[in-house]
């Protein structure tokens, strides 16, 4: 029979509630050194994640049929873990016993967050997103707020973590493309769609997007007047952001940066001058006024310390190029639109 501390370190305070069989015990204690050796070995969790992985595990087991064995379950689960967002992800992150900066880094690191040779962030796992993370979720306002915790009182210097903002905007782009943008549609009906579809289903449950000014996002080059306006809506807890052109099409760097056989962002700016030569223009409009995912949750000086300034030093090196080239219009060049200023059952005015 497993030994009394194991049962205490796998189960804790659950384990008279679960009140696993001797058998369930043995298979659970011939787990135990490969949930070792990934949760804590492979992706650095600590004692108080591995055992809510464990509590998760077991709850989960005596919900199953009796033929599913408990190994199984497990293997399952470890899977599972690989999915940031996730639901069994978020608990085990919730769980951790670490200061915000250092948690931030564990989910960094777990997603094997690293620059390569030109500057820019690489994800090369083994962790991904978990496709289901709607934009709106919890668990990306909890990240929001330990980065506040973490580097919100002070300029944020970490430019890993502001370079991982791209990869949420990614993520929150194909999520409204995947889920709501049906055959014609443009972008901006299927955020609409969104914005209607129930929570239990993945959507808004008819919170409306925040309309707020877009002229960072309204950049050109010198002497070379816009025709159009991008406008800018965001989620209402402030942190995903969409820019939308005239024609309700999302201005996104995920419209024109590659990825190579190993799935990895092309980040040589000779490559992007060679394809989109005849298109350069385009090319580096959808960049520098695509979206930004805000790590603050209100406009203000935190705003500025995490999502504004941090730009102008931590982007990756095309971005800084193409930024050199651009500029935003003057606060008396820049209007808003009026359809920015109509009432609509999608989004409200912001500030």
């Amino acid at each position: 029979m497993m030994g009394r501390w194991i049962r205490q370190y796998l189960l804790g305070t659950f384990w008279y509630r679960y009140r696993l069989s001797e058998d369930d015990e043995a298979s659970l204690a011939q787990q135990l050194p490969t949930i070792e050796q990934v949760l804590k070995q492979r992706d650095g969790w600590d004692q108080k994640a591995t055992s809510r992985f464990i509590n998760e595990m077991a709850k989960r087991y005596l919900k199953q049929s009796p033929e599913i064995k408990f190994d199984h379950v497990i293997l399952t689960g470890l899977k599972e873990t690989e999915l940031v967002g996730g639901e069994l992800y978020e608990k085990m992150f919730r769980a951790v016993k670490r200061p915000p900066a250092k948690k931030i880094a564990l989910l960094l690191d777990q997603m094997g967050a690293q620059f390569d040779e030109n500057g820019m962030l690489q994800l090369v796992g083994p962790h991904t997103f978990d496709v289901k993370m709607a934009p709106h979720g919890k668990f990306l306002h909890y990240f929001a707020k330990l980065v506040q915790r973490a580097y919100g009182s002070e300029l944020l210097q970490d430019k890993r973590l502001h370079q991982f903002r791209m990869y949420l905007d990614e993520h929150n782009i194909r999520y409204i493309r995947v889920y709501f943008k049906l055959p014609r549609m443009t972008d901006e009906q299927a955020l609409q769609l969104y914005v209607k579809t129930a929570r239990k289903n993945g959507g808004l449950g008819g919170r409306r997007l925040i309309a707020e000014r877009g002229r960072f996002h309204n950049k050109s080059k010198p002497n070379v007047p816009r025709t159009s306006e991008n406008r800018k809506r965001l989620c209402p807890n402030f942190h995903g952001e969409f820019i939308i052109d005239d024609e309700g099409e999302f201005v996104s760097q995920w419209n024109v940066l590659h990825r190579d056989n190993e799935h990895r962002v092309i980040s040589d700016w000779s490559y992007y001058q060679r394809i989109y030569r005849d298109k350069i223009d385009y090319f580096e409009e959808q960049i520098i006024n695509g979206e930004s995912f805000n790590y603050a949750s209100w406009n203000g000086k935190i705003h500025r310390h995490l999502d504004v300034y941090p730009t102008r030093r931590l982007d990756y090196p095309i971005r800084r190029k193409i930024a050199k080239k651009w500029r935003s219009p003057g606060l008396k060049e820049y209007k808003w639109r009026q359809k920015d200023r109509q009432r609509t059952k999608y989004y409200r005015r912001g500030l």
